[in-house]
């Protein structure tokens, strides 16, 4: 078989349901305004029938997402608990991994430089 890979802007997208298998995400949430946050989220439950690999740089387990405007992007932390949330309804599983604490557990680095680092695995079931 052959594969695909596209990169698209997840604001734009026209993109069919369930249109792909897999979706990988690496570092975007963070340089986006809350709405878009949103947005891209519910887009991603939408288009996704597999696993999709989210990837935050800045992260915690805080109640709400901090959102820092600059002068062209956001650089915000990103609450684990709200992209839950978000997730949930369409989601069949969500594994939170804390790259910090998996680094450590599974290949004894202990000198991690970033806690806000963390990747989530969400599948997703086709309709």
């Amino acid at each position: 078989g052959s594969v695909d890979f596209r990169i698209e802007d997840f604001l734009a997208s026209g993109a069919e349901n369930k249109s792909y298998d897999y979706l990988f995400v690496p570092d975007l949430f963070e340089h986006l305004s809350g709405t878009a946050i949103e947005c891209a989220l519910s887009h991603i439950a939408r288009v996704t029938c597999k696993p999709a690999c989210l990837s935050f740089f800045n992260m915690a387990d805080i109640p709400e997402h901090v959102i820092r405007p600059q002068v062209l992007y956001h650089w915000n932390r990103v609450s684990t608990r709200r992209v839950q949330e978000s997730l949930m309804a369409s989601a069949r599983s969500i594994d939170v991994v804390p790259i910090g604490a998996f680094l450590r557990d599974n290949y004894g680095c202990t000198d991690y430089h970033n806690n806000g680092a963390y990747t989530l695995i969400v599948s997703f079931d086709a309709d």
